[in-house]
Parts: C-alpha cells; structure tokens; sequence
C-alpha cells in the first residue's frame, strides 16, 4: 500500500510555497531564509520539466502534472519512464508538505519544534550537520571508513562503558572480528560528532588551511557569512565586532536592527520579502498537535500551542548558543603555532596538527593571538581571587576547639560550626 496522496490531493505548488514564506517571515534570521527556502523550492520543482518539453515552456502546477501523468500531453518517455516521474513527483510534494507542517509546527508554536528547526538550520543535527562535516573533513580526506579528522576529534563522543565479560570458547577474538568492531566504533563516531559552525578564521594564514595540491580551504563555509552575528543577535548577546565581517570596534550594530552580514546570500527576490521592519502575525490558525495516538513514544513532547513571543525566541536561541562546540588549533610541542616562520615547522603544522575543545572566547582570544604558550588564555580582572569552594570554606565559623578535634575533617568542622 502506498503512502503518497492520490494525484487528486495534489496541493498546487504555488500554494504550498506562499504559505511557507508566510509562516517563514515569522523568522526574521536570515540565516534560516539561506538554509530552509532554497530546500524547499528545490522539493517543489522535483523532478523537473519532461526530457521532451523545451525546459521552461511549461510551469510545474497541478493541471500539468495531472496532464503528463494521465497521458494527455504527447510526449515521447516511455510508460514506465512516466511512472517513475510520477512517482518522484508525489514523493517530494508530500515531502514538501512534511516540511511545511514542521514550519508550522515551530512557528505556531510549539518550543520543541523550533528548537528543532533551528538546530537542523545551524548544522547541529540532519543534512546540513552532514554538509558541515563533509567541509570540515575534505581537506584532510577523510571518509566515514576512517578516523576524524584533527578538527573533530576532540568533539567526538566518549567511548562507551565496557561491557560485562561473557564466558567465551576463544580466548582471543579473530582479527576480522576486531576490525568490524573497530569499524563500528569508526561508524558511531562520525554519527554522534557535533560539527562546530565556524573554524577560527586567523588560522588560514597560522597553520596552512589552503591545500597546496587541489586548493581547497580548509573550513565551514560560514566563516564570514555573519552567522554567529545573528546568532548573538538573536539570542540577545552583546554584538561582537570579530564575527561581523567590515565592522569595526567603534561601530556596531543597534540592538533593534538586524546584523550587516545577512541578507546578502539570499536571491533578490526573496531580499524583497524579507521582514527587516515590519512584525507579520500569523494569518492561519495554530498548528494543533497531533492526535496521541501517534505520540505515544514521546506523549509529554506535544501540548498547547503557545505564542511566539520575542522572549520566547531569544530563550530558544540562546540556548542553541550555549549548547554549540568550538574547537581551536595547538602544538604539540607548546609553542604557538604562530610564532613559527614560514619555512621553519611547516613539517610541524602539516604532520603534528592538534585542535583542542574550547570556549567561544577562547577561540576569539587564540585569533587575537592572546592565548599564552600553553594554550591557556590569561584571565584579565581580579587577581587572587579564590575558588568558589575555598570562600565558602573560608567563610564558615571556627568556633571549633582544635585540641579536641584534631582529627576532624573540614565538612564536620563545617557542621559543628552550624
């Protein structure tokens, strides 16, 4: 049995695209617009006009499709040719509108589904996670069959538990044995490893990111689009003048208008529609959630729709914000990588390249070259300032007579002080 919808349920195509840049005005990053339209216009013109038709003599509406399928148009593809067309036409309108209803979902709205739909457009997870990693990995050519590549490797999951030892009749395991569970650990790295969005950028002149055999540079793609400037943006972080390519320090963007990176990679069209002043309210009703029937694995994930609010927005993405990686290059040897001329390491950088896990500003600290040769940021601010459990320590009472507690430790000095 087929899950497609019958050709006369086809929604028109037109409809389909106004009502999703209608719900995704509701989402003025244009980030988002980059990474969600162009997916979805895609879906709409799949597959593409008919090996016979001169391309772009007929426009991809409900009557064509109904017309080329049921045969009424001439053409010269064979039946079954047509019936695999038809069947990769139904396919990516029904996927289309699986699209839509997500939009809606997290416009609607429900805070699940819009931290989804971000995470999915910011590379955390899905096909624009994937084309993160294939950017990051390419310059070093690496595959899903081999290890990560230095960027990643410190993002990559621990390893799991060791599991309870089984009685067995080998002693040893075979060595295709041992491969597959190699290759299976290979396997679940790539599928758990969490991409960072950029890749510090006064690394390509530090550590030699441009290939010198094919030229390929080594990266995100996103490293001066502006997308930690509208992420900042819109998670209410003060703006940095790094992550905005042309601003300087003396001038920054205000906080109502909408960072200077931004709507520069979208068609000018959509330029045109793009909400950058006006607040568009939503014209169609809620997305009501689904039935519980088909909740029943995740049963308190849905509820009542809420109202996209600016603070509800602003919660979403800073905590999208707190939960991404940064990952940052060191030497193996301590020194920074910097430091080194242009002849003298270059066999260093190539053959020893290590990134570490770090902070935003640690990564901002380590472009500005303030990190120190250990790879530690020097702390600006108070000096001597004790950890937090050493003050609480330092402020409980010694009232406690020493000569008859000498054996005491300093949580029972702590609770006889009480």
């Amino acid at each position: 049995m087929s899950l497609l919808p019958p050709l006369g349920t086809i929604p028109h195509p037109a409809h389909l695209y106004r009502s999703f840049l209608q719900h995704l005005r509701l989402l003025p990053d244009p980030h988002v617009w980059s990474i969600l339209q162009p997916r979805f216009r895609r879906l709409l013109e799949t597959p593409g006009a008919s090996p016979s038709f001169v391309q772009g003599a007929i426009e991809l509406d409900s009557t064509a499709i109904a017309e080329e399928v049921d045969g009424d148009v001439p053409h010269a593809e064979s039946s079954k040719a047509a019936s695999i067309r038809k069947h990769r036409r139904l396919k990516a309108i029904s996927e289309a509108q699986e699209h839509l209803n997500r939009l809606r979902a997290a416009v609607a709205c429900h805070p699940h589904a819009l931290t989804r739909l971000l995470e999915e457009s910011y590379g955390q997870r899905g096909s624009v996670r994937w084309e993160l990693i294939r950017a990051i990995s390419l310059p070093y050519g690496s595959t899903t069959r081999t290890p990560l590549p230095p960027p990643l490797l410190p993002l990559r999951p621990p390893p799991p538990p060791p599991s309870e030892a089984q009685p067995r009749a080998r002693k040893t395991l075979p060595d295709c044995r041992v491969r597959k569970i190699a290759l299976r650990q290979t396997y679940k790295s790539w599928e758990d490893v969490k991409p960072p969005i950029v890749l510090p950028s006064s690394s390509a002149s530090q550590l030699h990111l441009v290939n010198d055999m094919d030229g390929v540079v080594k990266g995100t793609g996103w490293e001066r689009t502006g997308v930690i400037a509208n992420l900042r943006h819109f998670a209410g972080l003060p703006p940095d003048s790094h992550s905005l390519p042309g601003l300087s320090d003396k001038t920054t963007p205000s906080s109502s208008s909408l960072p200077i990176s931004s709507t520069a990679a979208l068609p000018k069209h959509i330029r045109l529609i793009f909400p950058s002043k006006l607040n568009p309210t939503l014209r169609e009703e809620p997305y009501p959630p689904p039935r519980p029937k088909a909740t029943r694995a995740n049963p308190r994930t849905w509820g009542v729709p809420r109202v996209l609010t600016n603070r509800l927005v602003r919660r979403t993405y800073r905590r999208l914000w707190d939960n991404l990686v940064w990952v940052r290059p060191v030497d193996v040897t301590g020194s920074p990588l910097g430091g080194l001329g242009e002849g003298e390491g270059e066999q260093k950088r190539v053959g020893e390249e290590r990134w570490k896990r770090c902070t935003y500003d640690e990564m901002r600290a380590w472009e500005r070259g303030e990190s120190d040769r250990d790879g530690i940021t020097p702390k600006s601010g108070k000096k001597g300032v004790k950890p937090r459990k050493e003050r609480r320590s330092a402020a409980v009472p010694n009232n406690v007579e020493d000569h008859r507690w000498s054996e005491g430790t300093d949580d029972e000095r702590r609770l006889l002080g009480l």
